[in-house]
């Protein structure tokens, strides 16, 4: 289990395998994947997640294996399944949406950590600890189930991820 803190710039959260995204430095990623069919193809290929339609603010993302224990101590209070990720070097990257807006992928915000190199399939679950208290947490929790070959996609990319009703 990792547990990152991500700043949710631009209304997103985004996980993603950073040697699969291959375009020049300074590109405006933001800009191309939410114009384009490449948003939806890097998507559904595996190669980026997105958490959209969020506040921003600081979130705790926690990035686990579905075998280990929830870091949520309440119910999720939004759940979306169907995601799929693939590493073949067992890197994965997090970072706020602002940062794909001038794409450089050694910027110091893009938090790196490892995992089992291979497929996975994805679901996301997002809630509070501690609701209501000055102790209150913010929490995405990105569930990874190991796969032998690439999952068949079918997250929902319209999605609403806020953590606010």
């Amino acid at each position: 289990m990792e547990r990152l803190c991500v700043f949710a710039e631009l209304h997103g959260i985004v996980i993603f395998t950073p040697e699969r995204i291959e375009p020049p430095v300074k590109t405006n990623l933001l800009h191309l994947y939410t114009t384009t069919d490449a948003g939806d193809r890097v998507v559904q290929e595996g190669i980026c997640l997105p958490i959209l339609d969020i506040d921003e603010g600081d979130y705790t993302v926690v990035i686990r294996e579905a075998r280990e224990a929830s870091y949520l101590r309440t119910p999720p209070l939004v759940r979306s399944s169907g995601w799929i990720l693939g590493t073949p070097s067992g890197t994965l990257a997090v970072c706020g949406a602002g940062y794909l807006s001038v794409w450089n992928p050694e910027h110091p915000r893009i938090q790196r950590l490892q995992v089992t190199p291979g497929w996975f399939g994805v679901e996301v679950r997002g809630g509070r600890n501690q609701p209501g208290t000055s102790e209150e947490e913010w929490v995405y929790e990105v569930v990874l189930t190991a796969a032998k070959s690439r999952p068949v996609f079918s997250g929902n990319l319209g999605q609403r991820m806020s953590l606010l009703p």
